[in-house]
Formats: structure tokens, C-alpha cells, sequence
């Protein structure tokens, strides 16, 4: 089946065109297009539509001619969708009009159509999808005598959102909800870079928006992600003339240390699903207060550099180029690359050879992304057969990477928790991966940020410079995974990722747990080897004021045997309408710290401890089970691998 429709200008009928009288049922006076065919768009028979054909008229692209007067006014597009699950772009004469919106009932919409866009003649009008994702229906299709704005009352909205320390604009994200509390159609005059949804768009560079709305009451929320307060402002706009609004945010989370990374971006213009151009999630990025941002688009080498210039953004945030190397087996983030070079292969089933690809192209970070997605059963982890109580895969995988993500904020299909357990499990076995955060946003609506790493910086603003240093911290593990709410951790001063001797069975633990004043943090656990050592419930913090909490928490006893801490803090999902989000709750992670017990300079996984219980007490059982009754849970379970079966041992790194 051909996949675009294209309608000749002579088999429409010759009374399309003209002028049409008033409507009924208060319908806006216009044209009627096509003499009011409905198509039928995809590439599946849908009998159960009456409106329009049972087999699609084309697979991704109508394209109709007509003819019309030029008209320097506004005008306006009406025409009915059903069924839209994906982004199908409106255009008149090569100019955007906006996409479809989504919906699986049929539904009215209106898109603006910019003054001069009309001539004299000839004009085509063009809905398309780049490629086929779903069947709809459109049609049908008006030319509405009226603009826009004239038709819904869009009055200008100017708002500007300030550091309120420096009264400096800067890049914001601004929800605007109307006075039933829905998400406001948002209007912006012709072309723009910045990011519009309904409800949803960011500042510019300078803190400043020009939004257009019908006249009426909306309130407006502006925020900066994790480390920002949250303002919002009633606004009500008159029937005619500019209203201004400004917002003032603070900064409430201090990281000293660590910058805020996202590891997991998309645009539409490179991913080709979602609906972020490169322009948009470079506004969406800084709008969110990340400071290094990681190009992953799947199987492309995606540079944002030349929008940030072209935008005023450069001195904002750090962007490498990454890719999602996207293959039959798992999804991989593998940075730096460089956007010159070939992709890394995506083609093969072979992990090693996959890893070793990535690294031969320069990726100095390879990361297994959602490894239980899309389920539990389905993900990398499900395929080759996870045991999370003991690390071990089925298949008899080894992990090629240097981290999994454990917090995926566009991830819905399971809790994080399972993944959390997943790495336990592999840590036990001696599998030295590392935990990082994420967003995966592919669209405006889901925001960048949200999943989020922290992760040890030389700079307070990380350049290009600091790319090599940023890449050495996160291999080594010293950052901590962020979903809403920010924690550091230490033992006798040192970092995640480090070795601490500790002689003694009694372990001190300095916990930070700070979050902003929309949010709220409730408990902090400390698990060592897997096993919950250590909980705090309810912790003191006050509705609507910033939370910085410092926690010494004693862990006693110590397993008898070298062993790893991971701290991991939780708060409640927030009750506010600005926060879009697909997850309940909100947590952070860190990464493991490594625990000397024996003083040899080394950390020995429980899998390798249990190996040198066995190779001590060979063909001595009894001993054996004499030792086991005091080693750790975890040490026990590798135990009872080995003995059941001839695992292969996992090399471990230097050092640890």
C-alpha cells in the first residue's frame, strides 16, 4: 500500500472552495474541504468506524491540495480526529500548524493558521507521520472564516520567572492550569523553538514567555526541578490587552561536589517517536536545572551544541553526545562519542562484542538501560534468567557494563524496588555495576530531570574539560541516584565507590537527606550486603520549608566478613498539580561503599568470600556449617549456589 494519499486538485468538487454560509449548531462560518470526506490513515483494516473507509486510504501522509485567496489574517484550521495515539503533524504550505491531538474518541479540534500563510491559487495541506504507528480517522476538514484568536478570545500572557537571590531571569518550567484545574490550551503565534503543550511550556534563556490563552482566571506554576522552590501566581486575563506576571524561585538544595546528570534524553527529530524537537529539549533541559545533559537518541549520535549556541543556552549546561544503541538483546547509553563518527553497531546479540563496540567509538560509560523493561518477565534481566537473591543469570550472562539504571522516571511497568533488588543480587556476586538515574524523556510533558544522578564534579559548572573527570566518577560509583529528593552519604569521610577499613563490627554512617520545600522526605534505610540494617521513620520535616537533615545512624553488628552499604531514602509522592509524573513517591539511592573487614587493602564479594569458605574447609563439612552459622545471609546464599552448582567465578576490580 502506497504510503501517502495525494488528492489531484480536479477530483475535488467545484463547490468546495466557496464561502460557506453560517453553520449549524453554531458552527464557525467557513470552507468546507474535499466536500467533507473523512480519511481513514494507517495501515490496519478498522471496520468498526463508520465514518470512514475500512481500509486505509494511505499509510502515513495525506496530501491535499486546494485552492484559495492569499489572506494576510489569521486564520484558523477545524477539523475531527479519533483515535490519535502518536504525533501526526498538521501543515499548510510547508508551514506547521501543530500535531494532532491524541485521543481515542473523536474529537474537534481547531489549529491556528498564521497570517500570509494562504496564496493566491494553488495551497496544500499536508497531516503526516514519519512512519506508521497507528490507524485514525480525519476529516473533516473546515477553513474557518475566523482567526483563532478572534474565535477563543487569545489575549498575551508575559511571564518571567527570577533567581530570587539575584532577580536574574532564567530558564523555568511553567504549567498553567484554568479555573476547573485542567490544563490550559496554550497558544503561541507562528514558529517557535520553545517547547508548548497544552498546560505545559518553558522560559527562554532570560526567564521570559509570552503565552497566549483565552480571557479568564488560570494559575500559573513555575518550577526548576529537584533543587528549586516552587511559585505560582492567580492570574486573571481581560478580553483584551498584555497582563505580566513574574515568579520568583530560590534555590534550596545545595550539591556541593556534584553536578545533576541525566543520562537518558530523546527528541523526536532523532528517536523519531515522542514529540521534543532538539530545540525544545534543549530549552526543556535547561528549563529543568540539569548541568549535564547526555544526548541518547536511539542509535544516533545526537550533538545539542549547536542549538544551545543558537538559543543563548551554552553556559548552562554540559552537553555530551551519547547514543541509545538500541539492539534485539537491551538498550545501551554508551558517551562520550562523537557526533562525526560512525554509530556504535546495534545489530548483533553478542554483549561483549556490542560493549566492546561502544568503547572502540569512545565511550568511556556504557549503561544498561531499564533492565525490566517493558516488564519484568521481558526485560534484559527476564531473558537471560536474573536470580535477584543471588546474582547469578540463568544463561550465564556477565554483565559488560559499568552501571543499570535503577530509578527510570518514564518507566511505569514495574517499582523501582525490583531493579533495586536485581542490583543487590548482583553486587552479592561480585558484579561491580553502578546505579544511575534517569528520565528517558522522549516528550515536553515528561520531564527531563526527573530521574536524575548526582555525581562528583571537579567544577561547580562542569565544561567539556571536566567530561573525562565526570565519566572516572561515575565508573568508580561516587554519585548518588535522584528521583525528587537529594542524599550524600559517608563513611569516616569517605565517598560512594570507596574501600573503608573497619576493623570493628560497629559502623557509623553520616546520612544528608535534603529536598526542596514541595517536597518531603519520611524514611531512610541502610542496607548492607542486602540485607536492611538500619531504618529512620518519620523524619522531621515541615510542610512547605526546604528539608536538609544530617543523620548519624550506627550499623552494629558489621557482618564478620568484607561486605558493601547502600543508604536509600523515600518521601511521598507530592500533592501538586504542577509535578507531571508517571511514578508514585520519591526516593534516592546511593552507590555502594566498600567495606574492609580483614584489613587485606581489598573487598571480597560475598560470592568470593563463600568461595574461600569452601576452598578452607574442603572436604570438611561440618566446619563448614560451623563457619556458616555466623557469616552473613548473603555469604550463606553464594554458599549454596556453589555447592549446587559449578559457578564460574566473576572477576573483580583492583582496588575494591
Amino acid at each position: 500500500m502506497k504510503g501517502a494519499l495525494y488528492l489531484p486538485a480536479g477530483l475535488l468538487l467545484a463547490g468546495a472552495f466557496t464561502l460557506g454560509a453560517l453553520t449549524q449548531d453554531g458552527q464557525e462560518p467557513g470552507r468546507t474541504l474535499a466536500d467533507g470526506r473523512v480519511w481513514h490513515l494507517g495501515d490496519d483494516a478498522t471496520p468498526e468506524w463508520p465514518e470512514a473507509p475500512e481500509q486505509p486510504d494511505a499509510a502515513t501522509e495525506l496530501v491535499l491540495p486546494f485552492q484559495a485567496a492569499a489572506d494576510p489574517q489569521e486564520r484558523t484550521l477545524e477539523l475531527q480526529a479519533r483515535h490519535v495515539d502518536n504525533t501526526w503533524q498538521v501543515s499548510l504550505n510547508g508551514v506547521s500548524l501543530g500535531a494532532l491531538a491524541r485521543g481515542a474518541e473523536r474529537h474537534l479540534q481547531r489549529l491556528p493558521i498564521p497570517g500570509g500563510t494562504l496564496r493566491d491559487g494553488s495551497n496544500e495541506l499536508r497531516i503526516a507521520i514519519d512512519r506508521v504507528g497507528d490507524d485514525i480517522t480525519v476529516g473533516p476538514l473546515r477553513l474557518l472564516d475566523r482567526g483563532y484568536r478572534e474565535i477563543h478570545r487569545v489575549v498575551p500572557l508575559e511571564v518571567l520567572v527570577r533567581d530570587a537571590a539575584t532577580g536574574e531571569g532564567m530558564p523555568a518550567r511553567l504549567t498553567v492550569l484554568d479555573a476547573e484545574g485542567g490544563y490550559a490550551s496554550l497558544y503561541y503565534p507562528g514558529l517557535h523553538a520553545t517547547p508548548v503543550r497544552d498546560g505545559f511550556t518553558y522560559t527562554s534563556n532570560d526567564g521570559t514567555a509570552t503565552l497566549e490563552l483565552s480571557a479568564g482566571e488560570y494559575t500559573v506554576y513555575a518550577s526548576r526541578g529537584t533543587e528549586w522552590s516552587v511559585a505560582s501566581n492567580v492570574i486573571v486575563l481581560p478580553p483584551d490587552g498584555a497582563t505580566r506576571a513574574a515568579l520568583d524561585l530560590r534555590h534550596e538544595v545545595d550539591t556541593p561536589g556534584y553536578a545533576s546528570m541525566d543520562t537518558h534524553l530523546h527528541t523526536l527529530t532523532h528517536s523519531g517517536h515522542g514529540d521534543a524537537s532538539v530545540e525544545e529539549r534543549v530549552l526543556s533541559v535547561a528549563g529543568e536545572g540539569i548541568d549535564v545533559a547526555i544526548a541518547t537518541d536511539h542509535n544516533h549520535n545526537t550533538d545539542y551544541r549547536p542549538q544551545q549556541r543558537s538559543l543563548g543556552l551554552e553556559g548552562r549546561f554540559l552537553a555530551v553526545t551519547g547514543n541509545e544503541v538500541s539492539t534485539p538483546i537491551g538498550h545501551f547509553n554508551a558517551f562520550p562519542l562523537s557526533p562525526d563518527d560512525a554509530i556504535p553497531m546495534h545489530d548483533s546479540r553478542d554483549w561483549m562484542a556490542l560493549s566492546r563496540d561502544m568503547r572502540d567509538k569512545g565511550a568511556q560509560v556504557v549503561i544498561l538501560n531499564h533492565p525490566r523493561w517493558p516488564d519484568v518477565d521481558r526485560g534484559p534481566f527476564g531473558v537471560s534468567g536474573l536470580d535477584p537473591a543471588t546474582g547469578i543469570f540463568a544463561d550465564g550472562l556477565v554483565l559488560p557494563v559499568d552501571a543499570i539504571e535503577v530509578f527510570n522516571s518514564t518507566v511505569v511497568e514495574h517499582h523501582w524496588r525490583v531493579v533495586l533488588e536485581d542490583w543487590f543480587g548482583l553486587l552479592n556476586h561480585g558484579v561491580l555495576v553502578r546505579g544511575v538515574g534517569s528520565s528517558d524523556s522522549h516528550t515536553v510533558i515528561d520531564p527531563p530531570g526527573q530521574g536524575r544522578t548526582y555525581v562528583r564534579t571537579p567544577a561547580e559548572r562542569p565544561g567539556p574539560e571536566h567530561v573525562d573527570a565526570l565519566c572516572r566518577s561515575l565508573r568508580f560509583g561516587d554519585a548518588t541516584i535522584s528521583k525528587g529528593l537529594y542524599l550524600e552519604v559517608t563513611i569516616g569521610d569517605q565517598p560512594p565507590g570507596s574501600l573503608v577499613a573497619a576493623p570493628d563490627r560497629n559502623l557509623d554512617v553520616m546520612v544528608r537527606v535534603a529536598c526542596a520545600s514541595w517536597a518531603s522526605a519520611e524514611t531512610v534505610e541502610v542496607w548492607v550486603n542486602g540485607t536492611l540494617a538500619a531504618r529512620i521513620d518519620d523524619l522531621p520535616t515541615t510542610v512547605g520549608e526546604p528539608t536538609d537533615l544530617a543523620l548519624p545512624i550506627s550499623i552494629n553488628p558489621l557482618p564478620l566478613d568484607d561486605c558493601w552499604v547502600v543508604v536509600v531514602a523515600e518521601g511521598p509522592k507530592p500533592d501538586a498539580p504542577w509535578r507531571y509524573t508517571l511514578q508514585d513517591g520519591l526516593a534516592a539511592v546511593s552507590n555502594p561503599i566498600f567495606i574492609d573487614r580483614d584489613l587485606d587493602g581489598r573487598w571480597a564479594s560475598p560470592f568470593l568470600t563463600a568461595e574461600h569458605l569452601l576452598e578452607e574447609y574442603v572436604g570438611d563439612p561440618d566446619g563448614l556449617q560451623q563457619a556458616l552459622q555466623s557469616a552473613d545471609a548473603a555469604v550463606r546464599a553464594q554458599v549454596e549456589v556453589l555447592l549446587r552448582t559449578n559457578t564460574p567465578r566473576i572477576p573483580e576490580e583492583d582496588g575494591r
